[in-house]
């Protein structure tokens, strides 16, 4: 009998990817993990002063009250410019659009006003005396003020109330200040994430 052997070439040629491809492809994919994370964050940042500064300077306005924390206002204002500013580097757009410069400015005067709302949250909450404007013995804190309105109208024991208010402003403001805080090291992250990219590709180029 004569053997017939069978041809080990196969038909079709399947091309192996380097590990540099697939390291590449796990490196692009953390970016733009990184990038989502951060818009998000800048986003929450934004809504977060907003919201601070209604409960903090209009409420208090508008049931007659003075305002508790300074320069909340102030802290809006730069806010809503560094925002602007997160969206001129390319935050929102197309990696092709960054301007990785822009976003370490953005990620460092971010820095300055997470410091501002958690110091203010720490004074306003446990320590009001450090403020010059505060008068022992007046109502002190929003959910006071609300909590002296609503009670007569509800029916309801004033302190229920306040102490309500006050977890609710509490939490709120934990959860914000920590989200903010994560989002600036996401940033971090990212940018050390593009320098390692870069890092690739320029060794890529001379080999």
């Amino acid at each position: 009998m004569v053997s017939k052997t069978k041809s080990k070439t196969p038909s079709k040629e399947v091309a192996a990817k380097p590990p540099e491809a697939d390291d590449g492809a796990k490196l692009q994919e953390v970016i733009e993990s990184l990038r989502e994370h951060a818009s998000t964050t800048a986003t929450v940042q934004l809504v977060y002063i907003i919201i601070r500064t209604a409960w903090l300077v209009l409420i208090p306005q508008a049931l007659g009250a003075p305002q508790f924390v300074p320069l909340a206002m102030e802290v809006l204002a730069a806010e809503i410019v560094l925002f602007l500013l997160f969206r001129a580097g390319g935050g929102f757009g197309s990696a092709s659009q960054e301007r990785p410069w822009v976003l370490q400015l953005y990620s460092l005067l971010s820095v300055g006003i997470l410091g501002k709302c958690t110091t203010d949250c720490y004074v306003y909450q446990f320590a009001p005396s450090m403020w010059r404007h505060f008068r022992p013995g007046q109502p002190w804190g929003v959910p006071t003020v609300v909590a002296l309105r609503l009670a007569p109208l509800l029916g309801i024991q004033g302190q229920a109330i306040q102490s309500a208010l006050r977890i609710m402003e509490l939490s709120f403001d934990a959860f914000c200040l920590l989200a903010i805080f994560r989002g600036i090291r996401t940033g971090k992250a990212l940018v050390q994430a593009r320098r390692q990219q870069k890092k690739a590709l320029q060794q890529k180029k001379k080999e």
